[in-house]
């Protein structure tokens, strides 16, 4: 499945333990139409930290400001989200609602009943 032409609204998705029991489930895909904006705020905040950072400052606006590059970059890059999992846990066949999270290759959540680690993926069309 291309994850790059996926839009946004409902999503079937397969859900993995790590012993190979599956199930399917829906969630919400988001797009993240203003990481620009809050990335490009981010950033700026953490380049002025850094750069007017002088003498005793420093010690508490350097790792600051290092902090909000980091969460500017990841924020940039993450386009689209998966949101509201519902589903039913492959493990303990119970009724979860999962977070999910950013869609990437590799996108892992836990059961809240078993504690067991699920695998989500986007569900392949047939």
């Amino acid at each position: 499945m291309d994850i790059d032409a996926l839009t946004e609204g409902p999503l079937p998705v397969a859900v993995r333990t790590d012993t190979g029991q599956s199930s399917s489930g829906t969630g919400q895909l988001q797009l993240a139409s203003l990481r620009v904006p809050k990335a490009a705020g981010l950033a700026t905040i953490g380049l002025l930290l850094i750069l007017i950072s002088p003498g005793p400052h420093g010690v508490v606006t350097l790792p600051v400001g290092s902090i909000l590059l980091y969460v500017a970059w990841t924020l940039w890059r993450v386009r689209r989200r998966l949101v509201d999992v519902k589903t039913r846990c492959p493990g303990c066949q119970t009724q979860v609602s999962l977070e999910g999270g950013p869609i990437a290759e590799k996108m892992e959540d836990q059961c809240p009943e078993c504690q067991r680690p699920l695998m989500l993926h986007p569900a392949q069309e047939a």
